[in-house]
């Protein structure tokens, strides 16, 4: 379980540094461990790598179906956020529902990120700025003096930027970029590659 949980970070990183080809060879190593042991956690996190390699090549309905595997094997809420994303790309107006539905239905600490998303994808820009509004000060004032979830961070960023809430957008990649903090995890290696919606928004 460990070990494919590294081999899921490690390929994450890879593809996020642009190191495509050593990213395909973890790949390999988690797949030859799911054939091996056939353990479930083993057999999901090489769904969740698949997707990650068909959304990056451009095929989005095999991304769908990967994150659908996922889902289906009840891993949380990541591979629902992933479908959310790839139901706004392909344009299944359904899927998306279905997925602004369930935020309605289940309350987590990232429902409401995971709701101003959607909406956002949605073009229901006046709810996700709304959340926003109510979401972003107290995060970012919190940010000052504690940790807080970079991934609730880089979801509401995503909404900003999807939805042209500027200000908003500025204000979050300030907070991702400007925590040393951040370059302990391995999902922070993409936060560069963030700042070019807030400084599109912006001109």
């Amino acid at each position: 379980r460990m070990l494919s949980s590294l081999y899921l970070d490690m390929t994450a990183t890879l593809l996020q540094w642009g190191e495509r080809r050593k990213a395909e060879a973890w790949r390999e190593e988690l797949a030859r461990l799911a054939a091996r042991t056939q353990n479930f956690m083993a057999i999901d996190d090489l769904s969740w790598v698949d997707t990650m390699f068909a959304m990056l090549d451009g095929r989005l309905l095999d991304a769908m179906e990967y994150a659908s595997r996922s889902e289906a094997a009840d891993r949380g809420s990541t591979p629902r956020l992933w479908r959310g994303r790839l139901a706004a790309w392909i344009g299944d107006i359904e899927t998306l529902e279905g997925a602004v539905k369930w935020t309605e239905a289940v309350e987590t600490y990232f429902t409401p990120a995971f709701r101003a998303v959607f909406f956002a994808y949605q073009g229901r820009h006046d709810e996700a700025h709304a959340l926003l509004a109510g979401l972003v000060p107290g995060l970012i004032a919190k940010a000052r003096t504690e940790r807080v979830s970079l991934n609730a961070l880089a979801l509401l960023l995503e909404s900003a930027v999807a939805s042209g809430e500027e200000t908003a957008a500025r204000e979050l990649l300030m907070v991702l970029q400007d925590d040393p903090s951040n370059v302990a995890f391995p999902s922070s290696v993409d936060i560069a590659r963030r700042r070019a919606g807030p400084l599109a928004l912006s001109g």
